[in-house]
C-alpha cells in the first residue's frame, strides 16, 4: 500500500496489562502533527477548504455533545467544552464491552486532561443491536464454565439507534440473575464492593426515568455507564453518531461524497484491493466488501433505512438531470438538488427533511472512521480491531484527499475475572500430542512411562522392542536404504503398536480430557468478560492505575 505500513497488534497476555501505541508520552506531538496535516491541506469540498469545514465540524461536535451530556449529567460532568482546546476523540458501540474497551475511556479523560483537551466519546448507534446477552461464569456441580445471561429478550437484528428494550422485567432483573450465578463462582463475600452490575443497573434506573415508554437499549447502557465514570473522576462528553449524522457539517460532507462517488468508488475499491494483498486477504467480504454497480446505480458507503423499516440497507446513487437519486432498492427513494455550481444548501434541507421523516443515512464503518479521523478531531483513539482495519482508511484519505492520514493511537487492556480455573496452558496441550505422535514414531521413548511401568510384563516386552530396534538401526543405515530394510523397521513398529495398543488409547483419552479442560481455562480466562462483571474495586482503581503510570 502507498501511504501506510502493515501493522500488527497484539492484545497483551498479562492480567492488568495496557497496550497503548504510540507510547503516551508521543501524544503532545500528535496532536501537534495531525493538526499540522489537516492545516496544511489545500483540498476543497464545495469551494470551502478541508480544514475550515474540519472547524465547523470540530465545533458542532463539541456542542452536540455538551447538550447531549448536559441531559442526563448536568453540570456534574464538568468538561470544558470551549472550541478551541484540541479535541481527543474515540468511540465504541453501546454495549457491555469488555474491560480492554473500557480502558480507552479512562484513557480519553486521561489525556485529554493532561493535554487541554477536550475528550468526545462517540456512541456508534448506527451499528447493529445482534447481541442481547453476554457470557458469564457458572457452576455446573464440581466444575466451572460459562453459559449466557441475556439481559432483554431477542428481537429483530436493527441499528442501535432504533432498538428499544423489548422486555422490561428481563432487563430490570438482569443484575441479579448475573449476580446470582457469578456469586457461586466468586462468592461476594470474598470482595465486599459491588458488582459493577448493579451499580450500572441503579444509574441506568435514572436515565431510564428520562425517557417515555421506549426507552433506547443502547443509550441507556451508554448513559448509565457514563454516568459511572463520572462518579469514577473521568471527564469526558458523550454523544451519539446519530446526533452528528443530523448535523450541517456531515450532511455538506455526505452531499460532496455523493457528488464525487464514481472518483471514491474507484480509491475506494482499489484500496480495497491493496489492503487484501498486503495483508494476504482472500475473503471478498472481509475487512468491507467492495462497493458495487447496478447498471446506472453506484453503491456509495452508506446505510439508508427509515424508521418505520429499521432494516440496513446499503445506499445506491445515480446523477439525475437536477441532481442525485438515492434508494436503498426496497422502501427508500430520495431525490437531492445539486446546483450547477454545486452549491449544497438545498441538498442539505432536503436531507434534514428526509431525516424528519424517518429517512436514516448512516455512514459505514470506514467512513465513519474517516469523518471521525480527519474531520472531528486531533487524535483519534482506536482499539485492535479498529486500528487494523484503518490501514484501509489511511489508504483511502491519502488517495482521495491528497492528505497524509492523521495518525492515531491505539489501546486496549487484559483484565480477566478473578475465578479458578485448570492450570493448563498451551504447552501442556502440545507435550501430549507430541506423546501421541510418539506412540506412533518414537514408541521407544514410552520407556519407563508411568502407563508402562505399571505392567511389569508390558515393560520388559516394550524394552526389549527398543534394543531390537536400537540394534536394528546400528546394522542398517536408513539414508538411501534399500526398501527391505525400511520394511524390516516396519515390522518392529508394528511390533510396538501391538503391545502399546492400550496405552495409546489411554494416551488419546488423556489428550481428549486435556483439550477440554484446556478450552474450558480459556473461556473462564478470557479477557471478552463484559466490563460489567468485575467488582467495582477490583477493576476501576486498575484502570485509573493504568492511564496514571508514568510513559
Amino acid at each position: 500500500m502507498s501511504n501506510s505500513a502493515s501493522r500488527r497488534y497484539r492484545a497483551p497476555q498479562e492480567d492488568g496489562a495496557a497496550l497503548i501505541e504510540p507510547a503516551r508520552a508521543d501524544v503532545a506531538d500528535l496532536l501537534a502533527q495531525n493538526r499540522h496535516r489537516l492545516e496544511s491541506s489545500q483540498f476543497e469540498i464545495q469551494g470551502q477548504g478541508l480544514p475550515e469545514l474540519a472547524a465547523l465540524a470540530r465545533h458542532e461536535l463539541v456542542a452536540i455533545a455538551a447538550r447531549y451530556t448536559d441531559a442526563y449529567l448536568g453540570s456534574s460532568s464538568a468538561v470544558d467544552s470551549s472550541p478551541d482546546r484540541p479535541l481527543i476523540v474515540s468511540g465504541h458501540q453501546p454495549e457491555l464491552f469488555h474491560a480492554g474497551v473500557w480502558f480507552k475511556n479512562f484513557l480519553l479523560s486521561s489525556l485529554a486532561e493532561r493535554h487541554g483537551a477536550t475528550a468526545v466519546n462517540l456512541i456508534i448507534d448506527s451499528d447493529l443491536a445482534r447481541h442481547t446477552a453476554i457470557p458469564v461464569p457458572e457452576r455446573r456441580g464440581e466444575l466451572t464454565t460459562v453459559s449466557a445471561i441475556p439481559l432483554d429478550a431477542a428481537g429483530p437484528v436493527i441499528p442501535f439507534e432504533e432498538r428499544s428494550i423489548v422486555d422490561q422485567t428481563m432487563f430490570w432483573e438482569f443484575p441479579a440473575r448475573v449476580c446470582a450465578q457469578l456469586n457461586d463462582v466468586v462468592p461476594q463475600g470474598n470482595d465486599p464492593s459491588p458488582r459493577i452490575v448493579s451499580s450500572l443497573w441503579e444509574k441506568a434506573r435514572q436515565v431510564a426515568a428520562t425517557w417515555g415508554p421506549a426507552q433506547p437499549l443502547g443509550l441507556v447502557l451508554s448513559q448509565a455507564r457514563h454516568a459511572l465514570e463520572c462518579d469514577a473522576g473521568l471527564r469526558t462528553l458523550e454523544v451519539p453518531l446519530s446526533h452528528i449524522c443530523q448535523g450541517p457539517a456531515f450532511r455538506r460532507f455526505v452531499i460532496f461524497m455523493l457528488g464525487e462517488l464514481p472518483t471514491l468508488r474507484g480509491i475506494y475499491n482499489d484500496s480495497l484491493a491493496a489492503y487484501r494483498i498486503a495483508n494476504r486477504v482472500r475473503s471478498a467480504s472481509h475487512p468491507v466488501p467492495s462497493l458495487a454497480a447496478r447498471e446506472q446505480w453506484l453503491e456509495a458507503p452508506l446505510h439508508l433505512w427509515t424508521t418505520q423499516n429499521p432494516i440496513r440497507r446499503h445506499c445506491f446513487v445515480r446523477r439525475t438531470s437536477t441532481g442525485l437519486e438515492l434508494t436503498n432498492f426496497d422502501d427508500v427513494q430520495l431525490w437531492l438538488e445539486v446546483t450547477h455550481d454545486g452549491a449544497p444548501d438545498r441538498a442539505i434541507e432536503q436531507l434534514a427533511a428526509a431525516e424528519s421523516r424517518g429517512i436514516k443515512l448512516r455512514p459505514r464503518a470506514l467512513v465513519t472512521t474517516l469523518f471521525a479521523r480527519v474531520f472531528l478531531s486531533d487524535l483519534f483513539i482506536h482499539g485492535i480491531g479498529g486500528a487494523k482495519y484503518d490501514e484501509l482508511t489511511d489508504e483511502i484519505i491519502y488517495r482521495w484527499f491528497g492528505l497524509r492520514p492523521p495518525r492515531f493511537l491505539t489501546a486496549t487492556a487484559t483484565f480477566r475475572l478473578p475465578i479458578d480455573r485448570p492450570e493448563i496452558t498451551r504447552d501442556d496441550v502440545l507435550r501430549s500430542a507430541q506423546r501421541l505422535r510418539d506412540v506412533i514414531f518414537r514408541p521407544e521413548s514410552l520407556v519407563g512411562h508411568p502407563l508402562v511401568s505399571r505392567d511389569q510384563a508390558l515393560a520388559e516386552h516394550l524394552a526389549s522392542l527398543a534394543a531390537e530396534k536400537r540394534k536394528y538401526l546400528e546394522r542398517n543405515t536408513l539414508r538411501k536404504a534399500r526398501r527391505e530394510i525400511y520394511q524390516g523397521l516396519a515390522r518392529i513398529h508394528h511390533s510396538f503398536a501391538d503391545c502399546l495398543a492400550p496405552v495409546a488409547a489411554a494416551l488419546h483419552e488423556q489428550h481428549l480430557s486435556l483439550l477440554e479442560e484446556y478450552a474450558r481455562a480459556r473461556r473462564l480466562g478470557s479477557r471478552e468478560f463484559s466490563y460489567s462483571l468485575f467488582c467495582f474495586d477490583h477493576l476501576v482503581p486498575r484502570l485509573l492505575e493504568l492511564c496514571n503510570v508514568p510513559a
